[in-house]
């Protein structure tokens, strides 16, 4: 069986630019949930 190194490198790519949006991703939601959480006077409630 032959592997097809150029096709498995372009599909190991792909999957690391998905892998990095959605820590990117994560990571923004993430520190969006912690400020809310961190400072209420900044949504108005106490």
């Amino acid at each position: 069986m032959d592997i097809d190194w150029k096709k498995a490198e372009k599909h190991v790519n792909r999957l690391q630019a998905r892998i990095t949006r959605a820590v990117k991703q994560k990571s923004k939601i993430t520190a969006e949930h912690t400020e809310n959480a961190e400072a209420p006077e900044k949504t108005g409630k106490d």
